[in-house]
């Protein structure tokens, strides 16, 4: 039985739709001998590009043959598209034979660059340049092997390069990639990366992330700096009481009231905010809305980009525990 199928490089499994299988029984294909069912010792967490996690109805292993080559057997996840395409992921790709990048064109670039430095004249100050640009540079930091990352998770990524035996400093090309002080111990060292997108991050073994620059590193005592919740931009007076008194205009009253207004101001002068600056800064009372038996308004749902999604159910999921918003009960 003949079908369409999709080499996708960004999926580590294969997949196979269960419509086909369907299909092939029908067209008089003995399914219940070729196709052998396994069981998952766990359930398989597979996510497509967006973030979604997917569902399956099984795992297969079946014949296959591409174009006149051998028939070989490969795993597949068994879904239900309805659309009918084979997707072959990097799993399937040892056993029919293929690989994704030839290493050739690298070093016929390097050789071209070798031979352009040894002929004299002015044809080797134009092109040696040139290609020497192509070729891969021994301070390219590149990434020493795969890490797949869903979106919110943190991994440890494992970077290359030769010149990492001294101490020196990584300078990333990548936004998920901090730069980093390495101390010159070994070739290859792990930086914690987080992906903060929407969608999947993948790291290919190979890619380049960034350079790397051989420095002497100094360290210096960290500054011993005590700040508040908030940064404060202009001096505070120091006689708070006196300023909070004036504000509030006590001094001009009388009567007990007043007289109990007062001590409780001297005895909690440092939580009342004398400024803009210093609003926000405490925790001793909190700020609640009596709405009574009002229902809360439903607003009609509003569409969120799908780059700021992840940030933004970050972003409620704070305020929820810090308890300043709550779940809608309407």
């Amino acid at each position: 039985m003949k079908c369409t199928a999709l080499m996708d490089t960004g999926s580590q499994v294969s997949i196979f739709p269960a419509r086909l299988l369907s299909a092939a029984r029908k067209n008089g294909f003995d399914v219940d001998a070729d196709v052998e069912e396994t069981t998952l010792k766990k359930p398989a967490r597979v996510y497509d590009a967006s973030g979604y996690r997917m569902t399956f109805q099984g795992a297969v292993k079946l014949s296959l043959q591409v174009d006149h080559g051998e028939t070989q057997r490969i795993a597949f996840l068994v879904d239900s598209a309805k659309h009918g395409m084979i997707l072959l992921g990097t799993n399937a790709l040892p056993k029919l034979g293929w690989k994704l990048m030839p290493d050739k064109p690298q070093w016929r670039a390097r050789t071209k660059a070798e031979e352009s430095k040894k002929k004299p004249g002015s044809r080797r100050c134009m092109h040696g340049p040139v290609q020497q640009h192509n070729t891969k540079s021994s301070k390219e930091v590149t990434v020493a092997g795969r890490v797949y990352l869903k979106p919110g998770e943190t991994k440890m990524i494992s970077v290359y390069c030769d010149d990492m035996k001294q101490k020196g400093v990584l300078w990333s090309s990548v936004a998920a990639l901090p730069d980093t002080v390495c101390p010159g111990t070994r070739c290859c060292v792990q930086i914690p990366v987080r992906n903060s997108l929407a969608g999947a991050k993948v790291f290919r073994k190979g890619e380049v992330v960034g350079t790397y620059e051989p420095a002497e590193i100094v360290e210096h005592e960290p500054l011993s700096y005590e700040s508040d919740v908030l940064e404060r931009t202009v001096e505070i007076s120091a006689n708070r009481l006196k300023k909070l008194l004036s504000i509030l205009g006590i001094k001009k009253q009388e009567g007990e009231q007043t007289h109990g207004l007062a001590k409780l101001i001297k005895k909690y002068a440092n939580m009342f905010a004398v400024s803009e600056q210093e609003l926000t800064q405490t925790s001793l009372v909190e700020h609640t809305i009596d709405t009574g038996d009002a229902k809360p308004i439903r607003q009609k749902p509003r569409p969120v980009p799908l780059a700021t999604r992840m940030e933004l159910r970050n972003i409620l999921s704070d305020l929820q525990e810090r308890k300043v918003i709550e779940p809608s009960r309407s």
